[in-house]
């Protein structure tokens, strides 16, 4: 990926008033035209920069990459800001990820203690422990089962945690956010870029006096 300023009607946002080509989009668009392997992902008329001072929406953030590889990717921009200047690109690819899973847990703060106590205490069954060779691997069957049917377990898969000192007060802010900039998106208008700022600065508040907090 590559930030230089560069634009062009290749991936520029024309309805800007603003827009212009210039030379370092013009450089860009020269190698794309001559090169056999570079592909540019990006989706035209989509910004990735918004400029505080003005409110301008311009794609000045370009994703390229071998050509060979282009039909697997899906190119996208984030809906929201994630707080900075710049929109977070999304690179998808069709083949989906693999699923790592770790070994699952016991859940003993659970457990039916008294049924695993039940299920555990029927030693009746278990053969002559002077014959380790055949009586270990029965008794360790014999817990494991009882701790199958009283203990629930984890599923394995991997689920990122928060960040501990998160709060619904900043999912809110976060939310409130993202629709103001969804807003402005379509509008254009001061009045809802003002409205975008004063969200964003109240979020990053909540943010640092959380994290100072913890």
């Amino acid at each position: 990926m590559c930030s230089a300023s560069s634009t062009s009607p290749t991936w520029g946002i024309v309805n800007n008033q603003k827009f212009r080509s210039n030379a370092r989009g013009n450089i860009i668009d020269q190698i794309l035209s001559l090169s056999n392997d570079l592909n540019l992902f990006n989706t035209p008329q989509t910004p990735t920069h918004l400029n505080n001072t003005t409110g301008s929406l311009s794609a000045i953030d370009l994703t390229l990459g071998s050509i060979t590889i282009s039909p697997k990717l899906t190119w996208s921009t984030h809906s929201d800001l994630c707080d900075r200047d710049h929109s977070p690109i999304l690179l998808s690819i069709d083949t989906p990820p693999p699923t790592y899973k770790s070994a699952p847990r016991w859940k003993t703060q659970e457990a039916d203690w008294s049924k695993f106590y039940e299920l555990s205490s029927h030693t009746d069954v278990l053969p002559d422990p002077n014959n380790l060779n055949t009586s270990l691997p029965k008794f360790t069957t014999f817990i494991i089962e009882a701790a199958q049917a009283s203990i629930p377990r984890t599923s394995g898969l991997h689920k990122p945690g928060q960040v501990h000192w998160w709060s619904e007060e900043i999912n809110t802010a976060i939310k409130a956010r993202r629709k103001a900039y969804r807003t402005y998106q379509l509008s254009h208008s001061q009045e809802d870029l003002i409205t975008y700022k004063r969200l964003r600065t109240k979020t990053r508040l909540f943010i640092r006096s959380a994290k100072k907090d913890s």
